[in-house]
C-alpha cells in the first residue's frame, strides 16, 4: 500500500471515531453550551491532513501490533493538535484569518469561543488516551507514563513554551533559536504521536527512544518544509491549506532560503530513516512519511 492509500485509510478511521452525536443544529447551537461547542469542533477538526494519526498507526506496525488498538490514541493527538491550530491562530498569537482552507475558528465563531474550543478539545485528548489505556487493560504505571508522556509535550515544557518563546523573542532570528521554537511548537507531539502507541504496546526502553528520535527529526523537516511553502516564491500563503500568520514570519527557510533550507530538512528525513533502518518491512509506514514530508517541496 503506497503512503496516499496508507493516509487515507488513516483519514478515514480517525474521522470516524472523532465523530459525537450532537442533539442542536448549527442554527440552533447558542439554546444548549454542549451542543455549540460541538458545532464549533466539528468546525475546527474538519479537513485536518492527520499526519500525527498516521505516526501513532505506524508505530503500531513498526512494533507489529494492530493500529486499530490504538485508534483513541491517534483521536488524542489529532485533538491536541487541533486546540494548538485554535490557539495559534488567535488575534494575540499568530493572528491567523485562516485555516484549512477555511476562515480559522475565531473568525468564524468569534475569540471567546475559539477560546473554549480548544480547551475542549485538549481535555478531550486526553480522555481519548485515557480510554484507549483502559481499553488495552494496562496498569496504573503504564496508564501514567503515557498520560504524563503528553502532558509533558503540550505543557510548560513543550508547545505552550514554544509558542511564548515565539511570543517574546517577537520571532526567534537565528537558526538555533528556530530550531528549538520548531522542535517545542511542532516536533514535539510528533514524538508524543510515536512515543505514546510504543508505550500502551508494552515496547521496550530501546524501542520507545528510537520512535521517538525518528519523530523529533521528522518534526524538524515537516516543520522546515512547511515554511518552505509558505515563502511568497514557493505558494502564497493564502493557498496553503494550513495557512498562518499573516504578517510575514522570520523561519529557517526565510533566514536560509528556499534551497539550503530543503537541504537541511533532506539532512534531518536522513537522520531519521537511519533510526529506523534496523526495522526492516515493519518501518516501512514510517519511511513511506518521510518520502512525503521531503516530496512537498520537489
Amino acid at each position: 500500500m503506497d503512503f496516499d492509500a496508507r493516509l487515507a485509510n488513516c483519514q478515514s478511521i480517525v474521522d470516524i471515531a472523532l465523530r459525537r452525536p450532537r442533539r442542536a443544529a448549527a442554527a440552533d447551537c447558542a439554546s444548549c453550551a454542549p451542543d455549540c461547542l460541538a458545532v464549533a469542533t466539528e468546525y475546527a477538526l474538519d479537513g485536518g491532513k492527520r499526519l500525527r494519526p498516521y505516526v501513532v498507526f505506524a508505530v503500531a506496525e513498526l512494533l507489529r501490533r494492530d493500529p486499530l488498538d490504538f485508534i483513541e490514541a491517534a483521536c488524542s493527538v489529532e485533538c491536541i493538535h487541533t486546540s494548538s491550530l485554535i490557539l495559534d491562530d488567535l488575534p494575540c498569537m499568530d493572528n491567523s484569518d485562516t485555516r484549512r482552507g477555511k476562515p480559522s475558528l475565531h473568525s468564524e465563531f468569534g475569540e471567546a469561543m475559539a477560546i473554549l474550543t480548544a480547551v475542549s478539545l485538549l481535555s478531550r485528548g486526553f480522555e481519548h488516551l485515557a480510554k484507549n489505556a483502559a481499553d488495552l487493560g494496562l496498569s496504573s504505571k503504564a496508564t501514567g507514563r503515557a498520560l504524563k508522556c503528553l502532558a509533558h509535550k503540550v505543557g510548560e515544557n513543550g508547545m505552550a513554551s514554544g509558542q511564548m518563546a515565539e511570543l517574546l523573542s517577537g520571532a526567534p532570528t537565528d537558526l538555533r533559536s528556530m530550531e528549538l521554537v520548531n522542535d517545542r511548537k511542532t516536533g514535539l507531539l510528533f514524538v508524543a504521536s510515536a512515543e505514546i502507541p510504543a508505550i500502551l504496546a508494552g515496547a521496550t526502553e530501546a524501542d520507545i527512544e528510537a520512535v521517538g528520535r525518528y519523530a523529533h527529526e521528522l518534526g524538524q523537516a515537516y516543520q522546515i518544509t512547511d515554511d518552505i511553502l509558505d515563502l511568497p516564491t514557493k505558494k502564497a500563503a493564502s493557498d496553503h491549506p494550513d495557512s498562518g500568520p499573516k504578517h510575514e514570519k522570520r523561519t529557517i527557510a526565510t533566514l536560509l532560503g528556499p534551497e539550503k533550507a530543503a537541504q537541511k530538512a533532506h539532512a534531518h528525513i536522513d537522520a531519521a530513516l537511519d533510526v529506523i533502518k534496523t526495522y526492516g518491512a515493519p518501518a516501512e509506514a514510517l519511511r513511506l512519511l518521510c518520502d512525503y514530508v521531503l516530496g512537498r517541496v520537489k
